[in-house]
């Protein structure tokens, strides 16, 4: 909160004499300014891979086009195949920089494997985005939206995930 302050004065002649104190005034200030706002999030431009039939990789050109600051790059990478130890990504790059896992998750059901990624500050322009499999998968697709406004030290806030069992579709609600 707010600091406030109570003072009173008194006048000293040359000779030594004082007078009274005057009455009591006080001030109030405050502790600090406010913050400057924060940019709130905006999505600067999505894209996506073709379906990828019997691949080891998926690529593609995504475009990174905003002038806006604390940018950040989100991949999705989904595979399905019967083998369990194929399925997963074992590296996504974009103009040849690596990405950090946010989280991945196996699907054993119906044999299917999706991982998010994330690069902060993605370099602009026009480069090309690469998810590598740990094998050839019989179905591979990607798909990545940059943003800006993001915050750069932490910039994924939330790693919740769905987690499916027995024949059932999976769904999701956000709110």
């Amino acid at each position: 909160g707010d600091t406030r302050y109570s003072y009173r004065v008194r006048a000293a002649a040359l000779a030594g004499n004082l007078s009274g104190y005057s009455a009591v005034a006080s001030a109030t200030t405050p502790n600090a300014p406010p913050p400057a706002p924060t940019p709130p999030i905006a999505l600067d431009t999505v894209s996506s891979s073709a379906n990828g039939n019997n691949v080891g990789s998926v690529s593609w050109s995504h475009t990174v086009t905003s002038t806006g600051s604390n940018g950040v790059l989100v991949v999705g990478a989904v595979s399905r195949d019967v083998t369990d130890a194929d399925r997963p990504v074992v590296a996504v790059t974009y103009n040849g920089i690596n990405l950090t896992r946010i989280r991945q998750d196996d699907e054993p059901v119906n044999n299917v494997y999706s991982s998010l990624w994330y690069l902060v500050n993605p370099p602009a322009g026009a480069h090309t985005v690469t998810i590598s499999y740990t094998s050839l998968v019989t179905e591979a697709f990607g798909a990545a939206a940059s943003l800006t406004g993001v915050d750069q030290l932490s910039p994924i806030a939330a790693h919740a995930g769905y987690t499916q069992s027995g024949r059932t579709t999976a769904s999701h609600s956000l709110s």
